[in-house]
């Protein structure tokens, strides 16, 4: 499931505590969750904690690339689930 919790509609900025809390619900109902999250290397680790497949940050190639971003998307291990 695509998990995209959105805080501005007009920027596509990601709401970050709402999308921690649904991956967390949807993760323990048995939910294979992918995530759109900002590209806070912090929050990725957390929703791969949480046990969500796949992570993709706010510059990835799928989303418009914002030359103002802090952070650079860390890949992070596979891993069998």
């Amino acid at each position: 499931m695509k998990l995209e919790v959105l805080g501005d509609p007009n920027t596509l900025y990601p709401n970050i505590v709402e999308t921690l809390q649904a991956a967390e619900t949807l993760v323990r109902e048995g939910f294979k969750v992918m995530v759109y999250t900002s590209d806070d290397p912090i929050v990725a680790k957390r929703l791969e904690d949480i046990g969500c497949v796949a992570i993709m940050p706010l510059a990835s190639t799928a989303r418009r690339v914002s030359s103002k971003s802090r952070y650079f998307p860390v890949p992070i291990k596979s891993r069998e689930r």
